[in-house]
């Protein structure tokens, strides 16, 4: 059973790193955007969508593929989990978990959100509206890190 995992992490420096791992094989597709001089990669907050199923692609290309022909079934979980959590989550005490019920067809999905630090989680809602914005191009920059 291959398993796919879309992810985004924000670190405390303000860099950012996307991807898409195959098998949790997190060097698959990725992109890194450097935050401030400053180096400092804790993480503040993540978030991951992770799909498993017999009939998912485990080769690079084809794992791009799937997400961006599914973007949109991706910009419905980064908003209702932003509906989810738009109170805020307690920082550090757990991580928010939830099985996803509207997939694609032939796979098992869930969401996972944690948020390193108080204010983060109080604005994870924000951050993942904002992010459900930048799906696309975040998709697109993916490509071609992988596919050259």
């Amino acid at each position: 059973m291959t398993k796919l995992t879309f992810y985004h992490q924000v670190r405390l420096d303000g860099g950012r790193r996307t991807g898409i791992s195959i098998d949790d094989d997190n060097e698959s597709l990725q992109y890194f955007q450097a935050g401030s001089d400053e180096m400092d990669p804790r993480l503040l907050w993540y978030v991951d969508v992770r799909c498993r199923g017999e009939t998912l692609p485990n080769d690079p290309r084809k794992a791009f593929a799937w997400f961006s022909e599914n973007e949109d079934w991706l910009l419905r979980v980064m908003r209702q989990t932003a509906s989810d959590v738009e109170a805020g989550m307690d920082a550090g005490v757990w991580p928010y978990l939830r099985e996803l019920t509207d997939v694609p067809e032939g796979v098992q999905c869930s969401v996972l959100v944690h948020a390193g630090r108080r204010l983060a989680g109080r604005e994870i809602a924000a951050h993942l509206l904002a992010l459900a914005g930048d799906v696309r191009s975040l998709l697109e920059q993916l490509a071609p890190l992988a596919l050259t």
